[in-house]
This record gives C-alpha cells, structure tokens and sequence, in this order.
C-alpha cells in the first residue's frame, strides 16, 4: 500500500467518522423524544397533539437537514410525513381500518412505516453508508406515503371492492361447509347477502356509472388486479431505492471513496456469520475479517484476491440457499465467473447488492419455516 493511498484512505476514515458523530448525536434526539413510547401508551387524539409539537418538529427538521448536509442526498422531506409514519404504525386500525378491511394499499404504507421507524428507533446506524441508505429509504418513503394519500374516489371503491369479494369469499366458504347447521346458515348467507347490497349501494352513490354487473361476475378477476397493481407499484419503488443505493457507491467508487463498499462487505460477512453453525464458525471469522475485507479493496480495482473473495462468499451464500432457488442461483454463481471483464466501479456494487438479496431470501425462508415450526 503507497503512503499517499495510506494517507487519504486515513484522511476519508477521519471525515466520515466525523460526520457519523455529527448524525448519530442529531438522531439520539430523535430517539429521546421516545415516539415509540409515547406511540404505545397514550390515545389517538394525544398522538395528533405530539404531532403538532414545535419543539418536536424543530428536532426532527434538524436531523433530516443534517442527515441531508451529511449523506449529499437531497432531502426535502417535511417533519410530518416521518410523524405520520409512527401515526400509521401504532394507530393502523383507526387510520387504515381494522386489518381484514385493509386495502392492499394499506398494507403497503404500513409495512413501509415500520421499516421508518426500525431504522429510526432500532437499527444500529454506524456508518455513512447506512445513514446514506437512510437517506434513500426517506426519500422513498414520502414517494409511498403521497401515493396512499391521494387515491381519493377511486381508492374508496377500491376498499369497497375488496369488502365485497371478502363477503362473496365468505358465501363460498358457508355453503361449502357440510357441518352447519341449515337453519344457521340461511341466516348467515342472509346477513351476508345484505352487506353485498349495502356495498354495491354505495358504489353506486359515489360512481353512478360504475359497471356493477361486471364487479359481480368477476370480483375475483378484479380484485387480482388492484392486489397486482400495488404490488407493482411497491416493487416499483423498492427497485428505486436500490438503484439509488446502487448509484451512490457507484459513484463513490468513481470518486477513490472506499468506505461504502468496505461497509457493505463487512454488511454481508456479519450476515453470513450469524447464520453460520458454530462449528465452522471459527474458521470463517479470520477468512472474513475486517482487515482482510481492507486489503483486497484497496487497490480501488479488479485483483486477484478481491476476486477469490467474491468467490468465496457467493459459494457461502449458495450452500445456505434453499433446492428451490438452485436453479436461479446457478446462472447467477455463473455470472460471476468473468466479473473483471466489466468496468470495477459498474459491476462490484451491483454484485454486492445481489448478495445482500440472495441473503434476505435466505433470511426469510429461515423466519418462514421457524413459524412452520412453531
């Protein structure tokens, strides 16, 4: 390693940990105004009071502007928006409705909510990547969050829609069931039939020239596609932010920064090692150390260890994952073999996001069949 190389490598480390004390001071007062806390122990309308707290605001609006200043994202986010993401969160029945009433869309902004407020409340946030990732996820989140909130008349109906294939679902069920008794089930299949009314009835009031007799031909045709539309749509902005992740080390890379990609090395080997049995555990601590991980990325280029490296730890990955993806896997451990042919700073980020994503597959095949399990 030159000196110069030495020097500016220690200069880097020196700026970021800076700028990562900076941040981690500005969101511990974020953490101090205990929103979890207050989230989980007092009524909706006191929540809404906390929501229009200046000194609350203030402290919020400081750790974005910073956060913003710090990452080089651009952050134009209002203070509210975060709020109404712990509003979502502890109050999902009142805002959204009760969970077997809930949209699709719903779901979607409240699973984006509680990943807001693991990051915020929960996740240890040590480095500039990660709070460069923040940075991204925030901004997405806000994209999420003004799409919900702007479906008006058409996600009313939507809502209503999926009231009504549930109670038609409901009918299914009754009159398949053998072991109720008749006089029971008339009266239920009645009740349920009424509430179908009910709810036609008011579609109709809100769109006189909604097709009804298509809804009731084919409500499970329709309401596959609104499930797919926002499907779609939070696949759409869960890409974006990796290619804004992707982006951001990319361009790192571009600029001699090797701090992003050292911290998603060192993401990936923790992950391996948590899910690595003990008995092998040992050998791999060494092979996936810190100062290994810095010697094979200084170079800032394709070399020769870097590359058995990148070997090593796709072959880790692969004997985790599941006979299911062995297939998919297989091209993908293929695609790695000529990684060096292509630009350095183009191909190693992307790598290294694909081996994040085969570990949260295996990941969630893990939590998966823990619930079979239990």
């Amino acid at each position: 390693m030159s000196a110069v190389v030495s020097q500016n490598l220690q200069a880097k480390k020196i700026q970021n940990f800076y700028k990562v004390y900076k941040l981690n001071i500005n969101l511990n007062k974020l953490r101090d105004l205990e929103l979890n806390a207050v989230g989980l122990s007092v009524p909706f309308e006191d929540f809404t009071k906390v929501m229009r707290n200046k000194d609350k605001i203030q402290i919020i609006d400081n750790f974005l502007k910073i956060l913003s200043e710090k990452t080089r994202v651009k952050i134009n986010v209002s203070s509210r928006i975060i709020l109404s993401g712990y509003l979502i969160k502890y109050y999902a029945d009142l805002v959204l409705d009760s969970k077997e009433k809930r949209h699709p869309s719903d779901v979607g902004i409240l699973e984006w909510s509680e990943e807001l407020i693991k990051l915020l409340e929960i996740e240890n946030i040590n480095t500039i990547t990660h709070y460069k990732k923040l940075s991204i996820f925030i901004n997405n989140f806000e994209n999420i969050f003004k799409q919900w909130k702007t479906m008006d008349k058409s996600r009313t109906i939507e809502r209503i829609i999926i009231s009504y294939h549930n109670r038609c679902e409901h009918i299914e069920t009754i009159n398949k069931d053998k072991n109720i008794d008749e006089d029971q089930k008339k009266e239920a299949l009645k009740v349920l039939e009424n509430q179908k009314n009910d709810l036609i009835s008011s579609i109709i009031k809100i769109d006189p020239k909604f097709n009804i007799k298509y809804l009731q031909e084919n409500y499970k045709q329709i309401f596959n596609e609104l499930k797919n539309s926002w499907e779609k749509i939070f696949k759409q902005t869960g890409n974006t932010m990796k290619k804004a992740y992707y982006d951001m080390i990319s361009q790192e890379i571009e600029k001699g920064n090797l701090q992003p990609v050292n911290d998603l090395f060192l993401e990936i080997c923790k992950r391996i090692l948590l899910i690595t049995p003990e008995k092998r555990k040992e050998s791999l601590l060494e092979k996936l150390s810190p100062n290994k991980i810095q010697e094979i990325i200084i170079d800032n280029d394709w070399n020769e260890e870097l590359l058995k490296f990148i070997d090593m730890l796709a072959d880790i990955i692969l004997m985790f994952g599941a006979p299911v993806d062995d297939q998919e896997n297989k091209k993908w451990r293929e695609s790695i073999k000529y990684i060096e042919k292509y630009q350095y700073a183009t191909k190693l980020p992307q790598i290294l996001i694909q081996m994040e994503e085969k570990l949260d597959r295996i990941y969630q095949l893990i939590i998966e069949n823990s619930k079979k399990k239990e």
